[in-house]
């Protein structure tokens, strides 16, 4: 089986998978040998037989293996395991590695609500949320399990742990891994993923999570989370099928978050099949440092590109809210942006800066965190929808990423939140500071009842009253004095008319007041075999006296009412019964 590599190929700006090349055999292959439902024990050994190819270790993804076959005859294997129906997919173990830059030590700024248009307003979402009651996963090169800022933020695996079940040498819980109560080391193939020289790995973990208010160090994005420590790397460099292990094992532990600051420019099935088979947890994924744009054509880099509603990718931006000039981007293929560049976080024995894509993808994972503690309910495919839904707009990143911005922790939380209580989330409640039940709003203003200075609309006419409600809305009738109750103020009235008045679908307001005459005509038709005839003609030149009564043989009859006065004109129909 190739597990090891011949040296470290490692670039600063760009990790790329690479042929599974051995140090202990050069002619020897891994392949990732995925299985359809159903195929038992002796079907797998007539496949391996049938593509000549060795097995070598189940993977701990379902029905995934990994085999072993000469170089000479990869290609061959390769097509006849594509080619059988039992085969779900095959492809080639890789070598895969981290998203890094340069060390420095700074402050924190991408926390701080002082970098108004850079910070992801960690600060006001610690108010709402720390992230307690989640584990994130850092799969990564190991983490500094001694480091004063993170000690006391690893996840403990309750099932090997306490009564000495720590170093028993018995897989307590049956998942396959002997003692592993801190995590695994996929690397050293034990249970200690703790990191060996290279500081990758403990940066990422403490800007995810780094212990906050113990007076040293810094502050993680979610300081109340828990750090799962998943090793695949070694120093720069590790393998897909561990990293498809890694994924896999935190998905069945029902870890939340899981960030991959690694990656590389081929698509793997294996990877994504892996991610997909855990919706609950979202896996966060760096999208590289070579400045390309992967929506082009040859462009790739996985698993930021992997087509899984679970899994969100990031960018880079700088302390000036731009993106960096050496992060990847993509408006379909990257999510959403966050602080990548030069960043402060724990390193092996201390503190110090990173930059680079491998920096941003921590700062989204711990943001998932906050989310996840608030939220515990939400998949993994929700949580990636309400990061990027609730991303600050910025103008240098439009076109750049699907949000169009960055990461904003703080807004995160609030989509989300009821703080009234009334059933609407926040940034949907149209009066979000009191319960507004229904969301009420009756004059359509957008401001809920609850809250408005003026729920029944502009008071046109001044007397007090809302549009909506007020029975004379063009003049002022401050009483809403209406005598004979027709709903119509008397200010406004034309009386013994009842209904609106209405010419060609237009609203015709008539006011007659003390010292003014109205003129009324009206046209009484009667119903013959269901069709109105005109029956009669009636006048009148005194609005007080404009009611119309007229004792005709038939029952039903239909009264055209018109009325002119100063105000204008205006006719109503009505249709009564005459007992």
């Amino acid at each position: 089986m190739v597990k090891r590599l011949a040296s470290s190929l490692f670039a600063a700006a760009l990790i790329t998978f690479l042929p599974a090349v051995a140090s202990a055999s050069a002619s020897q292959v891994n392949l990732i040998v995925g299985l359809q439902p159903g195929v038992g024990s002796a079907e797998r050994v007539e496949i391996r037989r049938d593509a000549g190819v060795r097995f070598d270790q189940r993977l701990l993804l379902p029905r995934a293996e990994l085999v072993s076959v000469d170089s000479a005859a990869a290609a061959q294997a390769l097509r006849d395991l594509r080619s059988d129906r039992d085969v779900e997919f095959a492809e080639r173990d890789r070598v895969i590695r981290a998203f890094s830059d340069d060390e420095y030590f700074s402050l924190q700024w991408a926390l701080e609500e002082s970098s108004a248009l850079a910070d992801i307003r960690a600060v006001p979402a610690w108010t709402r949320a720390l992230g307690a009651g989640v584990a994130i996963a850092v799969l990564d090169n190991g983490v500094q399990l001694n480091h004063p800022d993170l000690v006391n933020q690893l996840y403990a695996n309750a099932g090997e742990g306490g009564a000495g079940r720590e170093s028993n040498g018995i897989d307590d819980d049956g998942n396959g891994f002997a003692d592993d109560w801190r995590g695994w080391d996929w690397v050293g193939s034990d249970n200690n993923p703790s990191a060996v020289s290279n500081s990758h790995g403990t940066h990422v973990a403490g800007t995810a999570a780094a212990q906050r208010d113990n007076v040293i160090g810094v502050a993680g994005v979610a300081p109340g989370a828990k750090l799962l420590a998943l090793r695949v790397l070694d120093g720069r460099t590790g393998f897909l099928s561990d990293l498809v292990s890694a994924i896999a094992y935190s998905g069945r532990l029902g870890v939340k978050v899981a960030n991959m600051s690694l990656g590389g420019d081929e698509m793997s099935v294996s990877l994504r099949s892996a991610i997909e088979s855990y919706p609950n947890t979202l896996f966060v994924a760096a999208a590289g440092n070579d400045g390309i744009d992967l929506d082009l054509p040859g462009n790739a880099s996985s698993p930021c590109e992997e087509e899984a509603t679970n899994l969100i990718c990031v960018a880079s931006s700088t302390s000036l809210a731009a993106p960096a000039s050496r992060s990847n981007y993509g408006a379909s293929a990257v999510d959403l942006f966050a602080p990548g560049e030069l960043i402060t976080s724990t390193v092996i024995d201390g503190y110090g800066e990173m930059s680079g894509t491998s920096m941003a993808s921590p700062q989204v994972a711990g943001a998932a965190a906050l989310l996840a503690s608030a939220e515990p309910s939400l998949t993994g495919a929700q949580m990636r929808t309400r990061l990027i839904e609730s991303a600050a707009a910025r103008e240098s990143m439009r076109l750049k990423v699907v949000a169009n911005g960055q990461l904003d922790a703080y807004n995160a939380l609030l989509l989300g939140a009821d703080d009234d209580g009334d059933g609407a989330l926040n940034t949907a409640d149209n009066c979000p500071t009191i319960a507004n039940a229904n969301q009420a709003d009756a004059d359509r203003d957008g401001a809920g009842d609850a809250c408005d200075s003026k729920p029944n609309g502009p008071d046109v006419d001044g007397d007090g009253v809302g549009e909506l409600v007020d029975n004379c809305g063009a003049v002022a009738n401050q009483s809403q004095a209406d005598r004979d109750k027709n709903g119509r103020g008397d200010l406004c009235d034309v009386p013994g008319v009842i209904g609106k008045n209405r010419v060609a679908g237009t609203l015709w307001t008539l006011t007659a007041g003390a010292s003014e005459r109205t003129t009324l005509r009206a046209k009484l038709q009667r119903r013959i075999r269901g069709v109105y005839r005109t029956s009669a003609y009636f006048s009148k030149s005194s609005v007080r006296s404009a009611v119309f009564k007229k004792r005709l043989r038939s029952s039903y009859y239909q009264v055209v009412v018109s009325a002119t006065n100063s105000y204008g004109k205006g006719s109503i129909t009505l249709r009564f019964r005459i007992k």
